[in-house]
């Protein structure tokens, strides 16, 4: 983090309101072109991704060298941005969508999510609480209640009804398999006893609700 001394130096240059950012705003008419452009781009990655080496032959910092050394004092126009997917991305990309990439954790994507996520970009709503996101909350906590129900864990995770519930979370790539391991853990627990097995061995998993 920059310290206040250091933002206040003479010698650096800090963007004012009465400097013309025209250049980093676009029309309707040169949104909708740009959009269009992006749009095809992706459909086109989309349809020849298994076509690409999945991991790519370059060196750790190759895409470094290909970088300014010092931020640019103006912006780039559309037209070099996009120029750029292909000269500086796409070199350094590891295709996890291909089918041919074999892991241990499974990123999926889509052309629907990759619009759900224009969409979200555009609108950049803060979802920080009901007031300031209420589509996005109310949403977000349905499929929540869906995820509980599927993994047949108890109804008290769940947010509607006006009980707790299970509140996401800036971690929630971490909290997401533990709370499958749970799901697990106490389906087998119900298996278990409907058989009459013995339980003990099977250590019931208790996740902490963060309010």
């Amino acid at each position: 983090m920059l310290s206040l001394p250091y933002l206040m130096r003479p010698s650096l240059h800090l963007p004012t309101m009465t400097e013309d950012l025209s250049n980093i705003h676009l029309s309707k008419a040169e949104f909708q072109e740009y959009g269009y452009r992006l749009v095809d781009w992706l459909a086109e990655y989309f349809d020849n991704v298994d076509q690409y080496q999945v991991l790519p032959s370059i060196e750790p910092g190759d895409i470094r060298k290909m970088l300014p050394v010092s931020a640019p004092e103006g912006a780039e126009s559309m037209d070099e941005i996009i120029a750029d997917l292909d000269r500086v991305v796409m070199p350094g990309v590891a295709h996890w969508q291909t089918s041919r990439l074999v892991c241990f954790l499974s990123f999926g994507a889509s052309p629907v999510s990759a619009l759900g996520e224009f969409v979200a970009a555009g609108l950049a709503t803060q979802g920080m609480m009901w007031s300031t996101a209420p589509a996005a909350t109310e949403i977000e906590n349905t499929v929540l209640d869906w995820l509980v129900d599927l993994l047949g864990l108890p109804s008290s995770w769940r947010l509607d009804e006006g009980l707790e519930g299970c509140y996401p979370n800036e971690r929630i790539g971490f909290d997401t398999p533990s709370l499958a391991v749970a799901g697990i853990n106490l389906s087998c627990l119900a298996q278990m006893r409907i058989h009459s097995l013995p339980t003990a061995l099977l250590r019931p998993i208790h996740l902490s609700k963060r309010s």
